[in-house]
């Protein structure tokens, strides 16, 4: 498991969930 990617990842979802957020 590469964790460094997996971060990433989460962070790449974390950021779509913000700016959809502000979206609305």
């Amino acid at each position: 498991i590469d964790i460094f990617a997996q971060l990433q990842n989460a962070s790449e979802a974390f950021r779509t969930y913000i700016r959809d957020g502000l979206a609305q």
